[in-house]
C-alpha cells in the first residue's frame, strides 16, 4: 500500500459522516433484553450471558453491507467474569473486554483494551464499590455516589449491551439510569419464529432508546441471547442476516416516520409571504434591507419592496424583522445513509439550513430508498444529487466495487439508469479501470471526481478526465507524490514532507494553474481535516452541548483521528488553509462539503473557509448559488429569484459580519414548505439553536 493510501485513512478516519471510524463504535453495540416482561431478577440471573457455563462460548460475525467482515466472541471465564472480543473491517477495531458482574447482574468491573482503528489505541477501565462508581477512558475520567441502580455505558462497548436490556426489563417501567448520564428504556416490536435442523427459536426484535438520538435494535432469543443485531449475527446463520437487517432498517424506517410527523409542516393554501426581510444576494455579495418576498406552491414569484408585493388574502405570512433570508445552503460531499445510522441523521440537513445535498457514496439501492422516503413525505430531509462511488473489488466495502472492464462499465450504466448525475472514483480502482470509469461516465453524461487512487498523482487524474478532487488531504497528497513514488516512512516522516508544501511553492502554484486551466473544483471538507488531534472532532465540538446529555454526547469524545502528524500539524494545518485561501483567489471552485455530521458540520466547514481568508459574502456564495451552478442547476436554485424553487432559509444575524450567524436558523423553506428547525431537533432529542 503506498504511503498516500496510508494516509488517506488516517487523514479520514471520522469520513462518511463518521463512518469509517466511527463505525467500529457501532460494530460490536447491541442492545440485548430478556424475552418476556414478567422475568423476576431470579429468572433474568440465568438469562443472556448467565446461560453460558464457564468455559463456554458465544460466536458472532460481523457484517458490512450483507459481507461478512469481523467476529465477536462471549466467553465466560469465570463465575462472574466474562470476556468480550471483537475485531472487524473496514475500520480496523480489535478489543478485549474483561466484565465482572455483581450479584444483580450488574458491571461492578470492567477493563477494556484495544484498537479504535489501526492507528489510535483505546483503553476504559471502570469500577463500582461502596456504592461509588468511578471510570477512566483515553479522554475522561469521573466519578459518582450512587443511591439508586445506574448502569456505565461505556465510550466504547466492553459487552454487548444485553446486560443493559435485561436490567431495564427488571425494571418497574423500563427505564434505567445511565453512567455517567442520561436515561435508557426498552421497546417490544415483533417476534419471528426460525428453524434450522433440530435448532428452533423464537426471536423477539427489541429497541432500546436514549443511547443515542435514534434507538438501537436487536434480535433475542428465548434465553435472551443476542441472535442477531445491526452488525452482527450469530455464527452458523449469515445467510439469513439480510433478512433481519431488513426487519430493523423498517423498525426504524417507521421510527422516522413519526418523528416526521411531529416536524412535517401541515398543507397551506399554497401562497407564503416573507415580509420585512433582508435578502443576501450572492450574485453581488450584499444584503438589501426591509424587502419581501412572494411564494406561490414551490416557486418564488416576486421579491422587492413591501409595497410593490401584493399580498393574497389567504397568504401564510411571516414577518422576518431583525432576521436575514439566505438561499438553502448546499451540502456537496454528503452520505444521506450510513451503515452506521442508516438515515437516522438526514433530518440534521434541513434543521441546520441545509436544502440541497449531493451524497457521494452511500449504498446506491439504499440511498434511492431515502430519497424516495424525502420525496414522499416519510422523512424530513434536503434536496438530494446522487453520486454512486465505484471501487476495486478488494476495496474498502465501499460503493460498487468492479474487477474488470466489463464490470467497469456496468457499474457506471448502473448509476447513470438509476439517476444518478456523477461517479466517485475511490482510493484502490486501479489506473486502466479509472480510465474506463471516466470514459464510460462522460458517455452517460456524469460529473467525474474521486479521490487519488494508487498509482496515480494528482496530476495525473487531471489528465485522466477528473471534473473535482475530493478532500484537502487528497490534494496535497497527490502533489507530493507523481504516480510512480511507492514509499513507506513513518506518520512524522510523512508530517514533515507535506508541511512543505505552501502556496508559494512551485510544485504548489503549478498545480493549482493546472485545476485552474482544466476547470477541476475541489471538495477541501476542512472541517473533516481540521478535526486531526481534536476530540471531540471540530466539526460537533461547537453544538455538542445541544444534544442528549449521556452516551448521545459522550461518545463523540471517542471519535477523532489522532494527530498523526505529531509537531508538524501545527504547520501542516497552516498551510493547508493558505492552500485553500490561494486556490479560491485562482479562481478555483471551492464546493462546501462535510463527509461528516450532518448541517452542523456544514456550518463548520464554512466558518473555516472564513478563517482562511475567504470573505464572509464569497463564502456564502459558495454555499449557495456557486454549488448549484456546478451542478448546472443555478437557473433553479441558489438565489432568491422570481422563477426558481422556493429553498430559502431565515437567520438571526448577519452572516457578513458574523459568520456563525448561519447556526442561528429559525425557519427554513423547502420546496415552498415553512419547516421549524427547533421542531425537527426536537423530535430527535436536541435543543435548538439559540439556547444551552
Amino acid at each position: 500500500m503506498t504511503k498516500r493510501l496510508v494516509q488517506t485513512c488516517h487523514l479520514a478516519q471520522v469520513a462518511r459522516g463518521g463512518i469509517f471510524c466511527l463505525l467500529s463504535l457501532l460494530f460490536i453495540t447491541s442492545v440485548i433484553t430478556s424475552q418476556i416482561r414478567s422475568a423476576n431478577a431470579s429468572e433474568s440471573a440465568n438469562a443472556g450471558w448467565a446461560t453460558l457455563n464457564v468455559g463456554e462460548s458465544y460466536h458472532y460475525t460481523v457484517m458490512y453491507r450483507d459481507e461478512q467482515v469481523g467476529h465477536r466472541e462471549i466467553k465466560r471465564q469465570s463465575t462472574n467474569t466474562w470476556i468480550f472480543k471483537a475485531n472487524g473491517r473496514p475500520s480496523g477495531f480489535n478489543r478485549l473486554s474483561e466484565v465482572t458482574l455483581g450479584d444483580d447482574g450488574m458491571p461492578v468491573a470492567l477493563q477494556i483494551n484495544g484498537q479504535k482503528n489501526p492507528v489510535e489505541a483505546w483503553q476504559e477501565h471502570f469500577t463500582f464499590k461502596n456504592s461509588v462508581a468511578r471510570w477512566k477512558t483515553s479522554v475522561d475520567a469521573g466519578e459518582q455516589k450512587l443511591s439508586e441502580p445506574a448502569m456505565y455505558i461505556p465510550i466504547h462497548p466492553a459487552y454487548d449491551l444485553g446486560l443493559l436490556a435485561l436490567r431495564l426489563i427488571e425494571s418497574d417501567n423500563g427505564y434505567l439510569d445511565l453512567l455517567p448520564q442520561g436515561k435508557a428504556h426498552i421497546e417490544a416490536l415483533s417476534e419471528k419464529i426460525v428453524k434450522r435442523g433440530k435448532d428452533s427459536r423464537t426471536l423477539r426484535l427489541y429497541a432500546i432508546h436514549g443511547l443515542h438520538v435514534r434507538p438501537m435494535y436487536v434480535w433475542l432469543d428465548q434465553h435472551g441471547m443476542t441472535f442477531a443485531d445491526e452488525w452482527a449475527i450469530l455464527q452458523g446463520w449469515e445467510s439469513d442476516y439480510p433478512q433481519f437487517r431488513a426487519a430493523i432498517d423498517s423498525a426504524l424506517n417507521q421510527h422516522m416516520q413519526k418523528l416526521a410527523l411531529q416536524a412535517m409542516p401541515a398543507p397551506t393554501a399554497g401562497v407564503l409571504v416573507i415580509r420585512n426581510v433582508s435578502l443576501f444576494d450572492p450574485i453581488n455579495g450584499v444584503i438589501n434591507d426591509k424587502l419581501s418576498v412572494l411564494v406561490r406552491e414551490n416557486r418564488i414569484v416576486s421579491v422587492g419592496p413591501r409595497s410593490t408585493i401584493d399580498i393574497p388574502a389567504n397568504a401564510q405570512v411571516i414577518d422576518a424583522d431583525g432576521l436575514t433570508m439566505l438561499p438553502g445552503l448546499w451540502d456537496m460531499h454528503a452520505h444521506q445513509d450510513s451503515q452506521r445510522f442508516r438515515n437516522a441523521y438526514v433530518p440534521f440537513h434541513l434543521a441546520a439550513g441545509v436544502t440541497s445535498t449531493r451524497d457521494l457514496g452511500s449504498d446506491p439501492k439504499l440511498l434511492v430508498a431515502v430519497k424516495k422516503q424525502i420525496e414522499n413525505r416519510k422523512l424530513i430531509g434536503p434536496r438530494i444529487l446522487m453520486a454512486g462511488m465505484v471501487d476495486a473489488k478488494e476495496g474498502r466495502l465501499t460503493g460498487l466495487r468492479v474487477g474488470d472492464e466489463t464490470a467497469a462499465e456496468a457499474a457506471v450504466d448502473n448509476l447513470a439508469n438509476q439517476g444518478f448525475v456523477q461517479v466517485k472514483i475511490y482510493a484502490e480502482l486501479p489506473p486502466n479501470l479509472v480510465s474506463v470509469v471516466i470514459a464510460r461516465a462522460k458517455e452517460k453524461g456524469l460529473r467525474i471526481s474521486g479521490h487519488i487512487p494508487e498509482y496515480m498523482s494528482g496530476t495525473d487524474v487531471i489528465h485522466a478526465g477528473y471534473d473535482e478532487i475530493q478532500h484537502m488531504s487528497e490534494l496535497m497528497d497527490g502533489i507530493l507524490l507523481s504516480s510512480e513514488d511507492e514509499v513507506e516512512v513513518s506518520d512524522e516522516i510523512w508530517g514533515k514532507m507535506l508541511s512543505q508544501l505552501t502556496p508559494q511553492s512551485k510544485i504548489v502554484n503549478d498545480y493549482i494553474a493546472l485545476m485552474k486551466a482544466e476547470n477541476v473544483a475541489v471538495d477541501p471538507t476542512i472541517a473533516l481535516f481540521d478535526s486531526t488531534g481534536h476530540t471531540p472532532p471540530s466539526w460537533i465540538i461547537d453544538e455538542l452541548h445541544r444534544f442528549p446529555k449521556g452516551n448521545a454526547q459522550r461518545r463523540w469524545l471517542g471519535v477523532s483521528k489522532g494527530n498523526w502528524a505529531g509537531a508538524s500539524w501545527p504547520q501542516i494545518r497552516q498551510h493547508a488553509f493558505a492552500i485553500l485561501l490561494a486556490m479560491h483567489k485562482a479562481g478555483v471552485t471551492i464546493l462546501p462539503g462535510t463527509d461528516h455530521f450532518p448541517g452542523f458540520g456544514l456550518h463548520k466547514e464554512l466558518e473555516l473557509y472564513v478563517e482562511a481568508g475567504i470573505p464572509e459574502a464569497e463564502v456564502l456564495r459558495l454555499a449557495t448559488l456557486g454549488a448549484a451552478r456546478t451542478m448546472g442547476l443555478d437557473n433553479e436554485f441558489g438565489s432568491v429569484e422570481p422563477g426558481k424553487y422556493a429553498d430559502f432559509i431565515l437567520i438571526d444575524g448577519d452572516p457578513l459580519n458574523d459568520i456563525q450567524a448561519i447556526r442561528r436558523v429559525v425557519w427554513v423553506i423547502k420546496d415552498g414548505e415553512v419547516y421549524n428547525p427547533a421542531l425537527i431537533l426536537a423530535a430527535q432529542g436536541v435543543a435548538p439553536c439559540c439556547t444551552d
